[in-house]
């Protein structure tokens, strides 16, 4: 036997079926897709769900409710301080199509300067105050005309309805919800209470979806009421007397208090000059905010 016959002898080395390789390679992938498809949805299944949800889920805060602040009217009381329903009506300028026509109809119901309005309602902001304290009768006449960008959320406003009396006594409560000077102040965190928080599912652009008692995680507690032993009558018949004595006499201001001689508890105590707690931004004097509490 020669070498050529025995080299053609030998076995030839099997080529690798490359069709082969390609089932076992797609074999291997789908193996792996689908242990992790079994790792997401069966093992860390709770884990996602819930990382899904707090990214649609919101926490809004519920106010709690304000003390209401009371004196004594005879043989019972009368509130001086109340807590009303308002909105805070705000736009967002870039829905709006045409800012001049937007702001002459709401300057047409709310009031205010035209061209002020307008610019806010043209600016690049994506977010404006038109009015923050407006009746709801005002608001849903607004509210009626559909304007696409202007939006509208109810809010509590703290009210004088006896306007300036006893107002240095009864202090105010700022935009925040936050009592200043008097009472108000001095007794906030009584008045206040506690808000309560809610959760809400919302949509892509933060909406929410459903709000109802099913949500709410922490209910509000309302604050408590304060009945003073002032007598509605008497404050107003002082502070008549004291602005008719500091006019007379041409004096900067005066104080006076009228006391219970039975038993101390202060019937009135008034202040001149005096403001009205209703529009407590409108004033610019410090001084007048200076009490006796």
């Amino acid at each position: 036997m020669n070498y050529r016959s025995q080299q053609q002898k030998q076995p030839v080395p099997k080529r690798i079926d490359r069709t082969q390789l390609l089932k076992v390679f797609l074999f291997l992938f789908g193996a792996i897709i689908v242990g992790r498809l079994f790792y997401v949805q069966i093992i860390r299944h709770d884990y996602y769900t819930a990382q899904a949800l707090a990214e649609h889920t919101k926490k809004y805060e519920i106010p709690a409710p304000r003390g209401l602040i009371k004196v004594q009217d005879g043989s019972s009381t009368s509130t001086l301080v109340l807590n009303e329903k308002r909105n805070l009506i705000y736009a967002d300028p870039k829905f709006i199509a045409d800012s001049s026509d937007a702001a002459k109809k709401v300057v047409s119901i709310l009031g205010g300067n035209e061209q002020d309005i307008a610019k806010k309602l043209g600016s690049e902001s994506r977010y404006v105050i038109l009015a923050k304290k407006t009746p709801t009768d005002q608001a849903q006449r607004l509210k009626d005309l559909k304007i696409k960008g202007i939006y509208f959320k109810g809010i509590t406003v703290r009210t004088y309805p006896q306007g300036s009396l006893a107002a240095q006594l009864l202090g105010f409560v700022n935009d925040d919800g936050e009592g200043q000077y008097g009472l108000e102040g001095y007794l906030d965190k009584e008045l206040a209470g506690k808000n309560g928080i809610q959760k809400a599912v919302t949509d892509v652009n933060g909406v929410p979806l459903a709000v109802n008692n099913d949500n709410v995680a922490k209910r509000a507690q309302a604050g408590d009421d304060v009945t003073l032993t002032i007598d509605i009558g008497m404050q107003r018949l002082v502070e008549e007397k004291l602005k008719e004595g500091v006019e007379t006499t041409k004096a900067v201001s005066g104080n006076a208090v009228l006391l219970d001689v039975k038993d101390g508890s202060i019937k009135a105590m008034a202040n001149f000059p005096t403001y009205d707690p209703n529009a407590y931004e409108k004033v610019s004097d410090q001084k007048l905010f200076t009490n006796n509490v």
